[in-house]
């Protein structure tokens, strides 16, 4: 089980995970009597471990409790509120740390009746679950742990998304199973401006720069929605300004001699934001990706094709110049599209480590009316030339270094085109 765990300090943004571990000697600290470890870059983990040590203590009884001692160094709400209140609804893909206040919203409620959120989990499963068979065997083996008292003793929502996740994850080896609280503060949805004012202060999840050495390098946190029509959860407003956002960043490493796109940060997001961004790398009309989706006995089958040039001009596009992505085990869900297709298509080449492996979209199904969701991969994503996809396996990369290696890797090989540039 992996929590991704975003920070600010002095005003960066920091990224970690926390990773569930079975060997004491791993143990970095303790939540609710289980021992995690930290992953993430150097710079992230010696930062949050030299916290834990000003804290005289590394154990605690809960994951909110865990939470809130970072207002010591400062939570990093933005992101989190931006994913829950646009994406959300429509795609997941690992457990979300709450803030402070939201928990403490949380804690104020009632006491919520975990045999029937359990009894609605596994009844969604039945309907939804992209796999029949498995989501049967996982039924009962989740009513097993019911009926032996294994969830007796959880009296709060947090306690609970942490735990029936992790089981979910664990019986059905899906890790794009979560269970997210959707909660605000003041009980109400962020508005469109506010929602895109927070998606303007992170630059739409983008950081992009053109080095003084002629290579383009864009870091993408999440790939927040583009689409329409309404399938991202996002206004037609909004998805304009983020596509407005890409585009910028495109041109600003227009004319490169090589592009970096640092995807080792990146937990997914939307597909429709994945065609988008491919379709700025190949010709028009290329096939992606395809998408299976189930609910109960219907099946649908849905075709993503690179955009046409009436929608995608090829004067925006850059075909020509070579694509490195720089993956790291945090790349999961839409991270890994994008990475799969580009190999999948001999367009780009992955360096770092090898990616988390979630390939099957989830959609977030109400377990109550209190505001607790549950993530359940409804679709199969399904490659048009393998045949096949990276669900469990992950993504090995192109060529393997440590995650903290992977741009300076990346700089070797473009150095070595450039240089037989020159020759």
């Amino acid at each position: 089980m992996s929590i991704p765990l975003n920070f600010t300090y002095q005003k960066e943004q920091h990224n970690v995970r926390l990773e569930l571990v079975d060997k004491l000697t791993e143990k970095t600290l303790s939540i609710g009597g289980r021992d995690y470890k930290i992953l993430g870059s150097d710079k992230d983990v010696s930062l949050l471990k030299s916290h834990i040590a000003s804290l005289k203590t590394s154990e605690f009884e809960s994951v909110s409790s865990f939470e809130a001692t970072l207002v010591e160094i400062g939570p990093q709400e933005k992101i989190n509120s931006v994913f829950q209140k646009t994406l959300a609804p429509s795609s997941t893909s690992h457990t979300e740390i709450e803030s402070s206040g939201k928990i403490e919203a949380l804690k104020e409620k009632e006491a919520f009746n975990v045999h029937d959120s359990v009894e609605k989990a596994c009844s969604l499963l039945e309907t939804y679950y992209i796999f029949p068979d498995k989501a049967q065997e996982g039924i009962q083996k989740i009513r097993e742990k019911l009926r032996e008292g294994h969830y007796d003793n959880i009296k709060d929502f947090n306690t609970f998304s942490v735990v029936f996740t992790k089981d979910l994850q664990e019986i059905i080896k899906d890790k794009h199973f979560d269970i997210v609280i959707l909660l605000n503060t003041e009980g109400a949805q962020l508005s469109e401006d506010e929602v895109l004012k927070e998606l303007e202060e992170l630059n739409f999840g983008l950081d992009v720069v053109k080095t003084s050495e002629n290579v383009g390098y864009l870091k993408i946190h999440q790939f927040h929605g583009v689409d329409f029509s309404g399938r991202d959860y996002v206004s037609p407003k909004i998805a304009q300004k983020t596509r407005e956002a890409f585009d910028k960043a495109i041109d600003t490493m227009r004319g490169s001699d090589a592009i970096i796109i640092d995807m080792r940060e990146n937990g997914g997001g939307s597909p429709y934001t994945v065609q988008f961004f491919s379709s700025y790398f190949l010709q028009e009309q290329i096939p992606l990706n395809t998408i299976r989706s189930r609910e109960k006995d219907k099946e649908s089958i849905q075709e993503f094709n690179t955009l046409s040039y009436e929608e995608l001009p090829k004067s925006k596009r850059m075909l020509e110049a070579p694509l490195y992505i720089l993956t790291s085990e945090a790349t999961f869900s839409a991270a890994e599209e994008f990475t799969y297709d580009m190999r999948a298509l001999g367009r780009g080449e992955s360096i770092g480590e090898t990616t988390g492996g979630g390939a099957n979209p989830a959609h977030l199904k109400p377990l109550n009316n209190e505001g607790i969701y549950i993530a359940i991969p409804d679709e199969e994503a399904i490659n048009p030339y393998t045949k096949t996809n990276w669900e469990g396996s992950g993504i090995s990369p192109t060529h393997p270094v440590s995650a903290d290696q992977a741009l300076n890797k990346a700089n070797e090989l473009i150095k070595i085109i450039q240089s037989n540039k020159k020759e």
